[in-house]
């Protein structure tokens, strides 16, 4: 690896972008799918999808890293790919069938905010690999960004 990091410590790193890239596209799908069906998909797309794309752009010898491409905080492995995921499950299970104009569950909003918020200061700072002055800069910029949103 050479960071200098433990494995450990990189491994949670890795998980981390894992568990928290699926919440970005389930709000596509609240109130359209069943959850043990969206379970099931979740852990097919992590195999099927996610793991190879993230070897491809982050693994030693990817094809997209070893043609150059620098993916900084997860920009193509996390949310360019949540994103296309978010759209194909759209038009793949069509418009609500029940329209809603208060959130579907509001503990579960929180608690996702929550999660969101925590994991981009680990998406963010973490991506440098350690501490120093890219982890600040991005740790502020966070900041900075978060409170200036509407």
């Amino acid at each position: 690896m050479g960071t200098g990091l433990p494995v450990g410590a990189y491994v949670l790193f890795q998980m981390m972008f894992a568990i928290i890239t699926p919440a970005l596209f389930v709000g596509a799908v609240v109130g359209r799918m069943h959850f043990k069906y969206l379970t099931w998909f979740i852990v097919c797309w992590s195999v099927l999808v996610y793991y190879p794309l993230v070897h491809m752009v982050w693994g030693p010898g990817g094809l997209l890293g070893g043609l150059g491409m620098l993916d900084f905080a997860g920009g193509t492995v996390i949310h360019i790919n949540a994103g296309v995921t978010a759209l194909v499950l759209s038009v793949f299970l069509g418009r609500r069938r029940v329209s809603r104009f208060q959130p579907y569950n509001r503990p579960w909003v929180l608690l996702g905010t929550a999660i969101l918020w925590i994991g981009w200061y680990g998406f963010n700072a973490g991506s440098a690999l350690g501490v120093n002055r890219a982890a600040v800069t991005a740790a502020l910029t966070t900041s900075v960004a978060a409170a200036s949103a509407w």
